[in-house]
């Protein structure tokens, strides 16, 4: 149980590294307040000797806090992590809180981190293996579409297959995939911004277009993607394979708008950010461990329950909700609050 991070501050070219258990899916808030609330913040948390990194399995979150060249780099968090509108608006609001700094996202995760303060990225890369999903088969239910394979045939023609599942493992299959569109109902058009829940979301997690004529493979993940151009351009040889990040909009061109994507407005989604920064996170998390442990001694005769100690460990930088208010009405040009 846990959401683990590792936290970094670059000073006078050298770089300190810390650890937290919990705060993976709370870093986009804890960061948020600037630069000296989020020093402080790291600061408060575990140190650790250079070489005891996170590999990309265990890393849900990380942050690089560079005071020499005022970077932030950064990825972790819950929405935010998948949503890619509601991240882009909490990055705007971000930006304007830690001015005179660049903020950056970590598209590769614990890797960029690493790469960014030098230490070997093949340290922190796990053996993971995905599953390869080699079929075009659309879910059961449309509001399950979790994101599209386009294709571009060799006659010029656009064909959308509506899929659920992750990017990589589809792509995984390498051209095997190519083959699947004949076996598949194809669509002209998907309206996405009529099929997905938009109280769920509402936006798809990644898309692959394949160009059959030019072998050529575009993809856009929202989700951290580690070393993925290496992974799926092996998997893909003699073929072009270029990743946009959280790019959506070149699956667009591509497909020449036929995929029709919800469209939140901003002021939702700045609501969205804005609820998310001022919620009530009062409870500390080791409760939620403690409570489970005594859960499963209850009526045990002799059992023995062991705790990770660092499970036990929950530092937080506590500020007070009138002055999160005031940053989150400046990060909005302080002409909004909730």
């Amino acid at each position: 149980m846990g959401q683990r991070a590792n936290l970094v501050i670059v000073e006078n070219g050298d770089y300190r590294l810390y650890y937290s258990h919990w705060c993976a899916n709370t870093l986009p808030r804890d960061l948020f307040w600037g630069p000296d609330y989020a020093i402080a913040f790291i600061q408060a948390q575990r140190e650790l000797n250079k070489s005891d990194w996170l590999d990309d399995v265990w890393a849900e979150g990380a942050a690089v806090v560079d005071r020499d060249k005022n970077v932030l780099l950064f990825y972790g968090g819950e929405d935010v992590l998948f949503d890619v509108p509601l991240r882009r608006v909490y990055l705007q609001m971000l930006a304007r809180v830690w001015r005179a700094w660049e903020v950056r996202w970590a598209y590769e995760g614990i890797a960029d981190i690493a790469d960014y303060v030098g230490y070997p990225r093949e340290r922190v890369l796990s053996e993971r293996e995905v599953k390869p999903v080699c079929s075009l088969s659309p879910p059961s239910k449309r509001e399950w579409t979790d994101l599209v394979a386009s294709f571009t045939t060799a006659e010029g023609d656009i064909r959308l297959y509506p899929l659920a599942g992750s990017v990589e493992s589809y792509l995984d299959s390498g051209p095997a995939l190519v083959g699947e569109c004949e076996r598949h109902e194809a669509f002209d058009a998907l309206p996405l911004n009529e099929w997905l829940d938009e109280t769920f979301s509402g936006f798809p997690t990644g898309g692959v277009h394949i160009d059959v004529g030019s072998k050529t493979v575009d993809f856009w993940i929202a989700d951290i993607a580690t070393d993925v151009q290496h992974r799926i351009s092996h998997r893909w040889p003699e073929w072009t394979v270029r990743w946009h990040r959280d790019a959506f909009e070149r699956q667009l061109a591509l497909t020449r708008e036929a995929i029709r994507l919800p469209n939140r407005p901003e002021r939702v989604l700045t609501k969205d950010v804005t609820e998310m920064l001022l919620m009530d996170d009062s409870g500390s998390r080791v409760d939620s461990v403690l409570d489970a442990a005594f859960t499963n001694l209850d009526g045990a005769t002799g059992a023995v329950v062991e705790i990770n100690p660092w499970s036990l460990r929950d530092d937080r930088l506590e500020i007070p909700l009138e002055t999160r208010r005031r940053i989150v009405a400046w990060s909005l040009g302080e002409s909004y609050l909730p």
